[in-house]
């Protein structure tokens, strides 16, 4: 395997992580303010 593939494929997983972290994050802060709002009703 070259290094150029190694290097996409890293890419690849890296931008994985990250898309699925920020859907964690958006989930999260989702979940917040739905307290939030129950919260001051």
């Amino acid at each position: 395997m070259s290094t150029l593939e190694i290097l996409r494929k890293s890419l690849y997983v890296q931008c994985a992580i990250k898309s699925v972290l920020q859907h964690q994050a958006y989930r999260n802060i989702e979940r917040f303010m739905r307290y939030l709002i129950v919260k001051n009703v």
